[in-house]
């Protein structure tokens, strides 16, 4: 009769306590994977450090582009003098009435010269420039006269200087520079969105693990409440009531850990968003799943020879390696060639003109007045450093240069491949191991439903339904485990193939379909 009572009183506790809802949570600030990807590309000070790093070497590039511009000199320059006049000088210069001759000179001269000088990326120059002289004494020149010199200077480099890989070298080295900035500061952006997604990954993972031990906990109060009937009743003993509470006990210190985890995956993933430290107390929570399990068959049809040689096709960070080899090869050769001597021709053509008005006209009359010309003038200019160990010694350190850039590049191209593999392997290991998990999952809640199936007819055990429980959390968190590791492999694997970004008229984009999915397959 008692067995039958305790029959019907477990039904009934089962039926009641089993089917009481969770407690609802506080309603708190959410956000999703490609909301918490796009705050990281408008607000991450690393985005907007590469962004600055682009703009630096615009800037040099401007400057670098500066030295073939036109340049403009102009001066003006007016003298009066009084020089005083040797005794010689005065016998000379005597009044046959008076006797008398002048102590002293006076001179007055007005100097301006006006030029442009443009340099060439083959390294001619070419200077055209007007210079004028206006010029008169109290003794020789009584009357102003206005000299004009016009004219246009070419200067050739025939050895050292001469050509764009010598003259221009800078502006070119400038340009691969930009370029290769550029490229590696497309690879550090998609770094940083590698970033957010992973740590939001980490963190939906924590709130599921924190969903998981409210779960656990409520389940072993339930059977605790059950319990506590059964105890006062007289149909359980009293041992059973101190390991449930025991067990209570341990499934609150681990959600207190799982709770201390998810606050620090939410600072990790607020902190990659580029949240200000005003913001970090309000650091969102996740929201989504997690990508759904790709059949480890489908990974193991990968080609490893395809994924690697894409995946150098697209990673930025090894283009701008190999832009960076063209940079410093280019510095290389202007420093070759910088070891040879200066030879450059001079050629000089113009004419001069005279005018001798009185009035001020003469400044611009004398450009039609009495010309006489052409005049032309060339030469060489040898510059012949005996030893020259300065040029050798620059151009023996970019020749290693070189080479250690191709190695380097050569080492990063190693480092892809292998980082591709490893990422392969590493997904479909994981992927794997989420079916063992989940079969295992699968199979602990029939056990569950099973040993409780047993307790409400009175056959069965509250130690084991504890146990039970136990194994079917451990299954739960495993298969959590899984999945969360397998969606921190995919974004892996998306990020060293160079695919987790995509680029549109030089803008950078992200869609979180791509997390979803392998590269190179679809």
């Amino acid at each position: 009769m008692e067995k039958a009572i305790g029959k019907i009183l477990l039904t009934v506790l089962f039926g009641f306590v089993f089917a009481a809802p969770p407690p609802a949570a506080a309603a708190e600030e959410t956000i999703s994977l490609e909301n918490a990807v796009f705050r990281t590309l408008r607000s991450s000070p690393g985005v907007k450090i590469q962004q600055a790093s682009v703009e630096q070497k615009t800037g040099l590039l401007q400057t670098a582009t500066g030295k073939f511009d036109w340049t403009a000199y102009a001066n003006l320059s007016r003298q009066d003098a009084d020089t005083p006049l040797t005794i010689a000088n005065r016998a000379g210069l005597i009044d046959p009435l008076t006797g008398l001759g002048p102590l002293a000179i006076h001179t007055e001269q007005t100097v301006y010269n006006l030029g442009l000088i443009k340099p060439f990326r083959s390294g001619i120059r070419i200077i055209p420039s007007i210079a004028t002289v206006d010029y008169k004494d109290d003794i020789s020149q009584l009357l102003a006269a206005n000299q004009v010199q016009t004219g246009v200077e070419v200067v050739v480099p025939l050895l050292r200087g001469l050509g764009v890989d010598d003259a221009g070298a800078e502006e070119l080295a400038a340009k691969s520079n930009l370029l290769a900035t550029e490229q590696l500061s497309k690879y550090n952006i998609s770094k940083y969105v590698y970033t957010t997604s992973a740590a939001f990954w980490e963190c939906l993972a924590a709130k599921e693990g924190v969903a998981l031990s409210e779960n656990a906990i409520s389940r072993v109060r339930r059977i605790l409440g059950i319990l506590e009937l059964l105890v006062q009743g007289g149909i359980a003993p009293p041992d059973q009531l101190s390991q449930a509470q025991a067990k209570i006990k341990l499934r609150q210190s681990d959600l207190r850990e799982a709770l201390l985890g998810l606050y620090k995956a939410r600072q990790a993933l607020a902190l990659a968003m580029g949240y200000s430290p005003q913001e970090l107390p309000a650091a969102p929570l996740p929201e989504g799943s997690f990508p759904d399990v790709i059949p480890p068959e489908r990974i193991e049809s990968a080609s490893p020879h395809t994924f690697i040689s894409e995946s150098l096709n697209r990673r930025e960070d090894y283009r701008a390696g190999r832009t960076g080899i063209n940079t410093e090869q280019i510095l290389s050769r202007r420093a070759e060639k910088q070891t040879r001597p200066r030879l450059d021709f001079d050629l000089k053509m113009g004419y001069a003109a005279l005018d001798e008005s009185s009035d001020i006209k003469r400044y611009l009359s004398a450009f039609s007045g009495t010309a006489q010309g052409p005049n032309v003038y060339a030469g060489l200019v040898l510059e012949l450093p005996i030893q020259n160990n300065i040029a050798k010694g620059e151009a023996a350190r970019r020749r290693a240069i070189v080479k250690e850039t191709e190695l380097s590049v050569d080492s990063l191209a190693n480092t892809i491949g292998s980082d591709v593999l490893t990422a392969l392997e590493s997904l479909k290991s994981h992927a794997i191991q989420y079916g063992y998990a989940n079969q295992s999952r699968i199979t602990y809640e029939k056990a569950v439903q099973f040993e409780t199936t047993k307790l409400q007819q009175g056959e069965g055990s509250l130690t084991t339904l504890i146990q039970m429980e136990d194994d079917h959390l451990s299954a739960r968190m495993a298969e959590l485990s899984a999945m969360s590791n397998f969606a921190q492999d995919l974004v892996r694997l998306r990020f060293v193939s160079g695919t987790l970004l995509h680029e549109e008229n030089k803008t950078l984009h992200f869609r979180s379909s791509s997390l979803m999915s392998l590269p190179f397959m679809d």
